[in-house]
């Protein structure tokens, strides 16, 4: 989902808040055409906001995310102050319903 903030959330269920996903740098954002998916490195749609996904991964807590080294700096900062709440450092996508 996207939330009022413009920030990306996975939830795992209707009624839950929603993690932060915080994805390797092999996939990108793709928000052309009104959608908005996260791409891998051969351009493929891994994840769309609105669909169902699954992946490996797990819980990460802001002070891993604040360690020096961890991220670029900005990202950081961005990802931390515009978005915050749970993160989920999102590992290998294992199903994604429509990849292209």
């Amino acid at each position: 989902m996207l939330d009022d903030r413009g920030c990306l959330r996975i939830k795992a269920s209707a009624d839950a808040s929603g993690e932060v996903p915080w994805w390797p740098s092999y996939y990108s954002l793709d928000t052309s055409d009104e959608r908005v998916r996260v791409l891998d490195e051969e351009g493929r749609t891994v994840a769309e906001v609105g669909e169902t996904m699954a992946a490996g991964g797990g819980s990460v807590s802001k002070a891993v995310l604040q360690q020096e080294g961890y991220m670029r700096e900005r990202t950081r900062r961005e990802l931390l102050e515009r978005c915050p709440g749970a993160y989920w450092l999102v590992g290998e996508v294992i199903d994604a319903p429509q990849r292209n």
